[in-house]
């Protein structure tokens, strides 16, 4: 399934990270939510555009979905696979970003 955005769109959404702790049998499993804002700058199309071997044996562990997006939030770059990503808000096109980018 595609995102519902686009480069350039300005869209908040929640990001879930898991936890696993395996001193427990069976394994204990916490999940968290973080809000994230800002805007799009890029979507990765994993199966065309391949990850690196190195950074799929580093963690291979990590669950990981078709497209990996980029965003740049107030706090800084950011990446996030598609599939953690929940509640998506998209918020349309970030003129102020828009106009940065054509100076």
């Amino acid at each position: 399934m595609e995102p519902p955005f686009k480069v350039g769109d300005q869209i908040s959404y929640i990001h879930i990270t898991r936890t696993r702790d395996y001193s427990y049998y069976p394994v204990a499993t916490q999940y968290e939510g973080t809000r994230v804002t800002g805007t799009v700058r890029a979507i990765r199309n994993t199966e065309q555009d391949k990850l690196n071997f190195k950074t799929v044996s580093k963690t291979p562990e990590i669950e990981r979905s078709q497209y990996l997006i980029t965003v740049k939030t107030p706090k800084g770059i950011r990446t996030d696979y598609h599939g953690r990503m929940i509640e998506i808000q998209n918020h349309g096109i970030d003129l102020m970003e828009l106009v940065k980018s054509i100076e």
